[in-house]
C-alpha cells in the first residue's frame, strides 16, 4: 500500500491531528496489498501521463486490495472517496455491454458503470452508498464510456447532512441524508473489478469533506499524473513577499495570481512570505516580490533590487506597472511595482501571462522586463450575470450544462488579471429594486454584483433601460408599449408620472443601499422605450430629462457615479434634438454619451437609414464620423464611451456585412466566431474620440474577441496577429500558439467571403487546428475549451463544405439523367435512376468529432455550438426539392407532358441574352441586386423540406427603408418583358418579417402589380411596359402597401422576355 499525506492534493484542506488521508497508485512500485484473479493485474498505461494502471483481462478479472483502513478513524459522515478510471465505448449489445462494469465495491459503497443496454443510464456511473438501513443512489446524469480517463468523488459532509458526487472535479450529484453513513465498516478489503472494458487508477480516501477547491485540485492533480511524470526543468514553487504597510489589495490580488498559476500549473506549490531577510531562491522556485511604489521607503528599497526606476502615475502611467525577471540564487527573482493596487494586478497578470508550461511546472525567460500601462481608461467586456456561460435559450436547445457563480467569479478573475477594471452588469428591463419589499421591510435589493466588484476594488457599471422597471414593481396600466403596439411586462410608460417616479425611487435606492456604483449606461431603445402616442410626441426630450432626473438622485447617494446618455434607434431628426438638448444643457448631470449599437448615422444596424451627410469630407476613419461629430455637441468634462457589440457575428453593429446563407442557417448569432480584423478596424474607429470601451457580450463563446479588443484597449498599437499568437500561446502552448494565431485569421476570412468558393480556406484552416491539437502537450490540451470552440467551428465547417460538394455532385448527375430522360422513349428509367442518385447519404466522421469535442467544451466551461443540432439537416444544392420535382415529374402520364416538365425543372434559374436572374440572399449569385436597398438573408425560418434553397435564401427591407432594388442594363430594346418574383413565405422569421408585408412591384417608378404574399412559398409575375425597358435600362423597385407592411421581401427575381416567360 502506498500511503501518503493529504498535502500530496494541491489546495486541499488543511488535516489537523488524527486526519487520515490514503491514495494508492496501480503501478509496479505500488503492488503491497493487491492480489489478483482471473487475468487482472497492472498494465503499462497508453496515456503518457500513467505510468500503471489496473485492468481486468475478459475473464470476469478481479483485483483485492487489503486498505489497511481503521474504521475508527472515519466518523459518521465525513469521508472524500475518489477514484480515477476509463471505460471503452459500450455498444447497446454485445458481451461487452451486457454486465455492468464494476470499478469498486466495498461493504457500503459500490461504483460501476452501467452496461451499454440501460437505456438512458447506459454509460453512466452509479455509486450505491449504506446511508443507515438503506442504500442511497447517486449518478452523475453523464455517459463516461467513452476511452477517456476520469475522476469520480464522493463527498460526504456531516455538518450539511449532505452526500455529492463529482465528475471530473465538477459537482454533478447531491442528496440530503439523514442517518449515519460512514465509509468503512470493518477493516474490511476493497474489490475492484470485473471490468472487461475499463481500467482503474489512483484511488484515494480522505476522512474529511475536502472542500470544493480541493476536490478540483486533485482532479487536476491525479488526472495529469503528477507523481509519476518525469518533470521537465522549470519551476516548481512559488514564494510570493508582499511588503508591509502596502494596500489591502495587493494581498488580495497576489492571491487571485497565486490560484490562476496554481491552476494553470498544477504542481506548482505557492506559499507566502512574511518574514525578512528573504532567503534567496531556492533550485526550481521563483521568489516574487510584488507592492505599490511609493507607498513605504522599505518596499521601495526591496523593489529597486530589480528596479533601479520605480514606476509612477507620470511613467508609464495609472494602472501601470515594472516588471522584471532574472536569475537569482538558485531559481528565478520576480519584481512587480505598480503605479497603484492595480497596477499590481496588472504586473502580477503580465508574469502570468508570459508563463509558459513545462510539463506541469512552470517557466518563465531567464531575462524579462516590462514596463507598461494602459492607454483606455475604462475597459471592459463582459456583459450578464457571473453564473452565465452562454445565452440561456440556447443553454436550453443545446442541454449546456449550468455554470456556477464560482465558476463565473473565477472567469472574471482572469480577465481582471489581464487589464479589465470595471464590470459591466447588464441588466436590461429589470431593476435591482423590489419597490413592495423595499417598503416593507428594507429587503429586496439585489446588491451581490456591486458587492463583488466592490470585494475586488473594481467598478461596476450598471447597464439598463432608461425606463426599466421589471414586472414585480409594474402597476397596470403602467406599461410601456412595443413598436407593435404591444405591452411590455419589464418597461414602464414614461408619460405617466407615477411609472416615471417609480423608475426614480428604484435608482435612488439602488444608489444609496448599493456599496458602489461606479457608473450606469441608460440604454434608449432596443430594450427600452415606449411607442405609446405620448412618449413618441417628443421622445427625445422626454428620454434626456428621465436620464438627468436618475442621474440627479443618484448623486445624492454616489456624487462620483458617472451615468451616460444614448441614443439607440433615433431617427435624423431625434439625434439632431437630442443633442441639442445636451449642447444647450450647460449644469448637465450627465457624464457623457455612450457610443452603442443602433446609435450611428453611419450605419443601417437597428434598422436605421445612413444619414449622406456624413459621407462628405470622410476624413481618417469614414465609419465614424457621425461619432466624431459627437464631440462638439459635448460638454467641458463629458465623454464617450464605446459599447461595441463583440458577441453576435450577424445582423450586428460591428458583424459581418453580408453572411453567406449555407453558414448563416446553421450559426446562430451567439455562436464561437473570432474576428481580430474587424474589430481592429471598430476599435481603431472609435476609440480615437472615447475614453472607455466595454465590449458587449453574451457568452464565453467570444472570449477571444474579449481578450482581443481588451488587448486593444491596452496598447493600441498592438498588431493583431501578436495579439492572437499572445493569446493561443498562452491557452495553447507556444508551438500550438503559432498555428491557432495563423489560423484564427482564416476563419475570419470563411465567414467574410462566399463559402462556395472557399474550398481550399476551409481545409487550410482545418489542418492549422488539427496539427495544433496534434503538437500540443497534454497539459495545455487536456480540458482546453478555448482550443475546442475552434476545434468543433473547423470541423463543423469542413463537413458543410464537403456536404455541400457532395450534393452538388448529386444534383449535378440527376441533371445529367434527366436531360437522358427527355431525350428517351420511356423518361421513367432515367428518372428513377436519378432518385436513386439523389437518395444518396453524405458519410463523414467530421460531426462525430465535433461532438466529442463539443462534449469536452461543455463539461470545461458550459457551452454548446448549436451548430450541431442542424449542420446534417440542411439542403445546400436542392437535392430535396430535385427528387420532389422528379417524384411530380413520374406522376405525369405521358411521355411528352413528363419531357415539357422535365425542360422546365432544368430551366428553372437559367436564361437566355439579354435576361436577367437573381438569387437573392447570396453574397455573389445576385449582381443586379443594390445592397444599399435591405438586408440579406438572416438564416432564420421554417419551410418544407422540399424547398429550393433559392426560394429560402432571401433579401429584406427593414421598416425605415422604403424597399428592395435591382437595378438592370442591356436589355434588348424591341421585346417585350415580364417580372417574376418568388415570395419565400419566411414564418418564423423576426425583424418584422411576420407582419403581411404586401408589397408593389414598380419599374422604373411605375406600378406593374401588387403581391399579397399567401402562406406558402410563390411566384408572381407582371407584365412590364415597353415604355420602361425601350431604353435598354430598368430599375425594379419593391415598395411597402401602407397599412400592411413592414417591410419587403423575395427570394429570387427573374426579368425575362416576355415570349420566353410565357
Amino acid at each position: 500500500m502506498n500511503k501518503v499525506l493529504a498535502s500530496v492534493f494541491l489546495f486541499a484542506a488543511a488535516l489537523h491531528a488524527g486526519d487520515v488521508a490514503s491514495r494508492w497508485s496501480f503501478n509496479q512500485e505500488g503492488l503491497s496489498g493487491l492480489t489478483f484473479k482471473s487475468g487482472a493485474g497492472i498494465e503499462e498505461a497508453s496515456s503518457p501521463s500513467r505510468r500503471g494502471v489496473l485492468s481486468f483481462g475478459e475473464n470476469s478479472g478481479v483485483a483485492s486490495l487489503n486498505s489497511g483502513l481503521i474504521p475508527e478513524d472515519f466518523d459518521e459522515n465525513n469521508f472524500t472517496f475518489s477514484l480515477m478510471f476509463r471505460c471503452d465505448p459500450l455498444p447497446p449489445i454485445g458481451s461487452a455491454s451486457a454486465e455492468d462494469q464494476s470499478l469498486f465495491k466495498s461493504e457500503r459503497l459500490s461504483m460501476v458503470v452501467r452496461r451499454g443496454n440501460d437505456g438512458g443510464n447506459a454509460g453512466t456511473i452509479f455509486a450505491m452508498l449504506q446511508v443507515g438501513a438503506k442504500k442511497v443512489l447517486f449518478k452523475p446524469n453523464v455517459r463516461v464510456d467513452d476511452g477517456r480517463w476520469h475522476r469520480v468523488t464522493l463527498r460526504s459532509d456531516a455538518r450539511k447532512n449532505r452526500v455529492q458526487v463529482f465528475l471530473d472535479g465538477q459537482l454533478h450529484a447531491s442528496r440530503d441524508v439523514e442517518g449515519s453513513a460512514p465509509l468503512l465498516a470493518t477493516a474490511e478489503e476493497f474489490v475492484l473489478g470485473p471490468a472487461p472494458a475499463a481500467q482503474v487508477d489512483e484511488l484515494s480516501i480522505h476522512n474529511v469533506a475536502l472542500d470544493d477547491a480541493a476536490v478540483r485540485s486533485a482532479f487536476n492533480y491525479a488526472y495529469y499524473g503528477v507523481e509519476d511524470r518525469n518533470l521537465q526543468a522549470g519551476i516548481d514553487s512559488v514564494r510570493i513577499f508582499i511588503p508591509a504597510n502596502q494596500p489591502e489589495f495587493c494581498a488580495r490580488y497576489s492571491q487571485i495570481f497565486a490560484r490562476h498559476l496554481m491552476g494553470r500549473a498544477p504542481a506548482v506549490k505557492v506559499s507566502f512570505e512574511s518574514q525578512r531577510p528573504l532567503r534567496p531562491a531556492e533550485r526550481g522556485e521563483l521568489l516574487l516580490v510584488a507592492g505599490v511604489a511609493g507607498v513605504d521607503a522599505g518596499a521601495d528599497a526591496l523593489l529597486r533590487e530589480g528596479l533601479p526606476r520605480l514606476p509612477s502615475v507620470d511613467r508609464p502611467g495609472p494602472e501601470g506597472f515594472s516588471l522584471k525577471v532574472a536569475p537569482s540564487g538558485d531559481g528565478l527573482t520576480a519584481w512587480v511595482a505598480g503605479t497603484d493596487e492595480r497596477g499590481v494586478l496588472y504586473g502580477l497578470g503580465r508574469l502570468l501571462l508570459l508563463s509558459q508550461k513545462e510539463g506541469f511546472r512552470v517557466g518563465w525567460p531567464q531575462a524579462l522586463e516590462v514596463v507598461s500601462a494602459p492607454r483606455v481608461e475604462l475597459r471592459s467586456a463582459n456583459s450578464g450575470a457571473f453564473k452565465l456561460s452562454m445565452d440561456v435559450s440556447l443553454a436550453k436547445k443545446t442541454g449546456a450544462r449550468a455554470w456556477s457563480v464560482a465558476e463565473g467569479i473565477t472567469y472574471w478573475e482572469e480577465s481582471l488579471l489581464f487589464g479589465v477594471n470595471f464590470y459591466t452588469y447588464g441588466r436590461g428591463r429589470v431593476t435591482p429594486v423590489n419597490l413592495e419589499s423595499y417598503r416593507k421591510d428594507g429587503r429586496g435589493i439585489a446588491l451581490a454584483t456591486d458587492q463583488v466588484c466592490a470585494d475586488y476594488g473594481m467598478h461596476i457599471c450598471i447597464s439598463q433601460s432608461v425606463n426599466g422597471l421589471g414586472r414585480s414593481n409594474m402597476k397596470p396600466g403602467w406599461n410601456a408599449l412595443n413598436i407593435a403596439g404591444q405591452e411590455d411586462p419589464h418597461l414602464a410608460c414614461m408619460s405617466i408620472p407615477e411609472a416615471r417616479e417609480a423608475i426614480i425611487e428604484t435608482w435612488e435606492i439602488y444608489a444609496k443601499e448599493s456599496q458602489r456604483l461606479d457608473s450606469a449606461l441608460l440604454a434608449a431603445a432596443d430594450i427600452a422605450g415606449c411607442h405609446c402616442e405620448a412618449c413618441r410626441k417628443d421622445w427625445p426630450k422626454m428620454y434626456y430629462e428621465l436620464c438627468c432626473d436618475i442621474a440627479e438622485v443618484v448623486h445624492r447617494w454616489k456624487p462620483d457615479a458617472k451615468l451616460y446618455f444614448s441614443n439607440q434607434e433615433m431617427s435624423f431628426e431625434q439625434n439632431e434634438e437630442l443633442f441639442e438638448l445636451v449642447r444647450r444643457d450647460r449644469n448637465s448631470p450627465l457624464a457623457g454619451y455612450i457610443y452603442a449599437p443602433a446609435g450611428s448615422e453611419n450605419s443601417t444596424y437597428g434598422y436605421l437609414l445612413k444619414n449622406p451627410r456624413w459621407d462628405r469630407y470622410p476624413g481618417l476613419y469614414p465609419d465614424s464620423t457621425f461619432l466624431k461629430s459627437r464631440l462638439s455637441y459635448l460638454q467641458p468634462g463629458q465623454d464617450i464611451v464605446s459599447f461595441p457589440d463583440i458577441s453576435h457575428w450577424k445582423r450586428a453593429e460591428c458583424g459581418v456585412a453580408y453572411a453567406d446563407p449555407i453558414i448563416s442557417e446553421v450559426y446562430p448569432r451567439r455562436t464561437y466566431t473570432a474576428r481580430p480584423l474587424a474589430y481592429s478596424k471598430a476599435f481603431d474607429e472609435r476609440m480615437a474620440y472615447c475614453s472607455g470601451v466595454s465590449g458587449y457580450s453574451e457568452g464565453n463563446h467570444d472570449d477571444f474577441n474579449k481578450y482581443y479588443l481588451m488587448r486593444l484597449a491596452w496598447d493600441p498599437d498592438l498588431e493583431p496577429r501578436e495579439i492572437a499568437r499572445e493569446y493561443y500561446a498562452y491557452y495553447c502552448g507556444p508551438e500550438a500558439g503559432e498555428l491557432l494565431a495563423d489560423a484564427v485569421f482564416l476563419g475570419e476570412q470563411i465567414r467574410e467571403n462566399p463559402f462556395r468558393r472557399s474550398g481550399e480556406t476551409i481545409r487550410r484552416y482545418r489542418q492549422l487546428v488539427q496539427q495544433a491539437g496534434d503538437c500540443m502537450p497534454p497539459e495545455y490540451l487536456a480540458g482546453n475549451w478555448r482550443y475546442y470552440q475552434m476545434d468543433v467551428r473547423s470541423l463543423i465547417d469542413l463537413y458543410l463544405y464537403e456536404r455541400m460538394k457532395f450534393q452538388q455532385q448529386q444534383v449535378k448527375q440527376a441533371e445529367q439523367l434527366m436531360r437522358a430522360a427527355g431525350d428517351s422513349a420511356d423518361p421513367s428509367v432515367r428518372l428513377r435512376e436519378a432518385q436513386d442518385v439523389l437518395s444518396g447519404q453524405f458519410e463523414s466522421d467530421l460531426l462525430d468529432q465535433a461532438r466529442v469535442a463539443d462534449d469536452i467544451t461543455d463539461k470545461a466551461i458550459g457551452l454548446r455550438s448549436y451548430a450541431l443540432k442542424v449542420a446534417d439537416s440542411g439542403d445546400v444544392a436542392g437535392v430535396y426539392w430535385l427528387k420532389d420535382q422528379i417524384e411530380m415529374i413520374l406522376q405525369q402520364s405521358g411521355a411528352y407532358a413528363q419531357c415539357r416538365m422535365i425542360q422546365g425543372v432544368l430551366n428553372y434559374d437559367q436564361v437566355g441574352p439579354d435576361e436577367f436572374y437573381d438569387n437573392c440572399g447570396t453574397i455573389d449569385q445576385q449582381p443586379n441586386y443594390d445592397f444599399e436597398s435591405g438586408e440579406l438573408y438572416y438564416g432564420t425560418g421554417s419551410w418544407p423540406k422540399e424547398t429550393r434553397p433559392s426560394q429560402r435564401w432571401y433579401n429584406y427591407s427593414f421598416e425605415a427603408q422604403d424597399g428592395l432594388e435591382f437595378s438592370y442594363s442591356g436589355l434588348d430594346t424591341n421585346a417585350e418583358y415580364t417580372v417574376t418574383v418568388t415570395w419565400p413565405n419566411p414564418t418564423g422569421v423576426s425583424f418584422a418579417l411576420n407582419s403581411p408585408n404586401a408589397f408593389y412591384v414598380e419599374a422604373d417608378g411605375v406600378q406593374v402589380g401588387m403581391v399579397t404574399p399567401p402562406d406558402r412559398v410563390e411566384q408572381f409575375s407582371f407584365d412590364l411596359p415597353v415604355a420602361v425597358t425601350q431604353d435598354g435600362i430598368l430599375n425594379v423597385a419593391l415598395r411597402k402597401v401602407t397599412g400592411q407592411s413592414r417591410c419587403t421581401c423575395i427570394s429570387e427575381i427573374w426579368v425575362r422576355k416576355k415570349d420566353k416567360a410565357d
